[in-house]
């Protein structure tokens, strides 16, 4: 198999060695992110609201072949990778429309909004916008914090590959898989029960690929 860019966070640098050992050629980005809290479902309520800070410079955008992003295959290795590219991208859509302040954050909701009022920005145009900012600025890197929440009916970006554990019924990390690959999440789980998959952080992996 041919990919062309991997984006991994430091927490998922075990899965990535053992499923990516034979995806050549590949260029891997380490994407610096750090996970605060995770919340479960309840009554239909969020127990805690989550916040990660991440970092974005250069390393973490493919810069050389921004030119032709959209025609690449881009592969996450965690929901933490993935939550990462996403908010980079929202960034740089507040960034486009003069809503960055004193801070680089993205609220929990925010990104539903920007997707009803900026619906035409690519990953393209976002990212240059951040790596334009940086170099004009003179700055090699930004320090954000996002609380973006993925949810059935988000309109992703970037990654169109996802190299995820299987995760706890009830978590909004299993919603986030429902949102990646559609209601295909029941079969890829009912299979996983049927043939005694491992579950959680150091169980079995799966490549799921985004729902078109």
């Amino acid at each position: 198999m041919v990919l062309n860019y991997i984006f991994v966070s430091a927490t998922s640098m075990f899965i990535c060695y053992k499923v990516c050992a034979n995806i050549k050629p590949a260029t891997i980005f380490f994407c610096i992110a750090l996970l605060i809290t995770l919340p479960l479902l309840a009554n239909s309520r969020w127990k805690t609201k989550f916040q990660q800070s991440l970092t974005v410079n250069t390393d973490t955008i493919p810069v050389k072949n921004i030119d032709t992003l959209s025609s690449k295959k881009i592969i996450v290795v965690g929901t933490t990778s993935l939550r990462t590219l996403e908010s980079i991208y929202w960034l740089g859509v507040k960034l486009i429309n003069g809503l960055i302040k004193d801070e680089w954050t993205l609220q929990q909701w925010e990104s539903y909004e920007l997707q009803k009022n900026y619906p035409h920005i690519s990953a393209k145009e976002s990212l240059q916008a951040l790596i334009n900012w940086l170099e004009s600025n003179n700055q090699a890197e930004l320090h954000c914090e996002t609380s973006l929440i993925i949810l059935p009916g988000y309109q992703f970006k970037i990654p169109d590959g996802l190299i995820t554990n299987f995760h706890q019924p009830q978590s909004t990390l299993l919603l986030l898989v429902s949102a990646f690959i559609g209601e295909d999440w029941r079969k890829v789980y009912q299979h996983a029960l049927n043939s005694d998959y491992r579950f959680l952080s150091y169980g079995d992996s799966s490549l799921l690929w985004r729902n078109a």
